[in-house]
């Protein structure tokens, strides 16, 4: 399915293999798993940041006052009181209006959880947490369920999404003009099935050329390095599996208006803390569907389909069947056992 008219938090439930699984795979590799399936909620100022300027882009203001909310002084407090009082809130929030009224075995459970003032007096550490946290307590009731926004980043993802509407580079993409000739798709939500296994995507933007006949994929990426050193962080963060994957998922479920089209190569939009300038970045697309590892400049990568395969026949045939480890069935298929040890065993890159 091309386009899925469905919201974001409703692609994320979508039961089909996505590149950040394949991609939590690789970095597991075979001793890892049993882990891969399990949610993990990871929430860093990078990862804030990036998901703010690819709100304010793609979606607009309107999304971005429904997700975030910037913080005042009022959140200004420590990593671990910050930790204490979001377990608070999203534990006793819609029941207890303030710290001071959530019973002490449940304030002191949370306060161990978080590792809070452990050499201190149990009495001093409760005032303390309630005269620290409750600003922020009150704050997150405040604001409901949004995301706080410290307003250092706040700024600094306005000034990269002023310079990705601005730049030459990028402004063509950003910024609607009545003479364009191309069509800019955003937040492009698209499933399929290679094998039997299902797929999901969602492309950032999706540029499409009708006097030209092509369509132009991208997605966008920001960073604290230089946007020139992105070749590194494609190997570390296995971009290359993003882009594989959502290349052809794009070959198979493209509309058939556009199937004389010509799909360019992935593009990926650099966006750096430094400078603050778009670098674009393209990538050649390499797989077929029966590709399984390939090498280039010596550094191995891998079809994300391989490691789909490998994931779905794991979990239909071991994971159901809660069993610790794959080796504990390698009476009943021995074909799919070698075919993970071989996986396990290319790990190392080569570099």
């Amino acid at each position: 399915m091309f386009n899925i008219p469905i919201t974001e938090s409703e692609y994320r439930q979508y039961p089909a293999f996505s590149y950040f699984l394949l991609s939590k795979f690789k970095k597991k590799g075979f001793a890892g798993l049993q882990s891969v399936f399990t949610e993990e909620t990871e929430s860093t100022p990078s990862l804030l940041l990036g998901s703010i300027v690819d709100t304010l882009l793609t979606e607009g203001e309107s999304a971005y006052d429904l997700k975030f909310c910037v913080g005042d002084s009022s959140t200004e407090v420590s990593d671990t009181t910050q930790k204490v009082v979001s377990i608070l809130y999203a534990q006793f929030g819609t029941s207890y209006s303030s710290i001071e009224e959530i019973p002490n075995d449940h304030l002191e459970r949370v306060l161990n959880e978080a590792g809070y003032r452990m050499s201190w007096k149990l009495a001093t550490r409760f005032e303390k947490i309630k005269i620290d946290g409750q600003p922020l307590y009150d704050f997150y009731i405040k604001t409901q369920n949004k995301i706080i926004v410290p307003a250092d980043i706040d700024l600094k993802a306005r000034e990269m999404v002023d310079s990705l509407k601005s730049h030459d580079v990028t402004k063509h993409i950003f910024n609607k003009s009545p003479f364009d000739t191309t069509k800019q798709l955003f937040q492009v939500k698209c499933s399929t099935e290679f094998n039997g296994v299902p797929y999901k995507c969602m492309f950032d933007n999706i540029e499409i050329n009708d006097e030209k006949k092509t369509i132009q994929p991208r997605d966008l990426k920001t960073t604290s390095k230089s946007a020139w050193d992105f070749p590194i962080n494609l190997v570390d963060y296995n971009y290359d599996l993003q882009a594989e994957l959502y290349t052809m998922i794009l070959h198979k479920e493209l509309p058939e208006e556009y199937k004389d089209y010509t799909i360019l190569p992935f593009q990926f939009i650099v966006i750096d803390t430094i400078e603050k300038k778009p670098v674009l970045w393209t990538w050649e697309h390499r797989c077929e569907e029966n590709t399984t590892l390939y090498y280039i400049n010596d550094i191995l990568f891998y079809n994300p389909l391989y490691l789909g395969t490998l994931l779905n026949a794991y979990k239909t045939q071991y994971l159901n069947n809660s069993l610790d480890t794959p080796m504990n069935k390698n009476r009943c298929n021995n074909n799919i056992i070698q075919t993970l040890i071989n996986y396990g065993s290319n790990q190392t890159k080569q570099l």
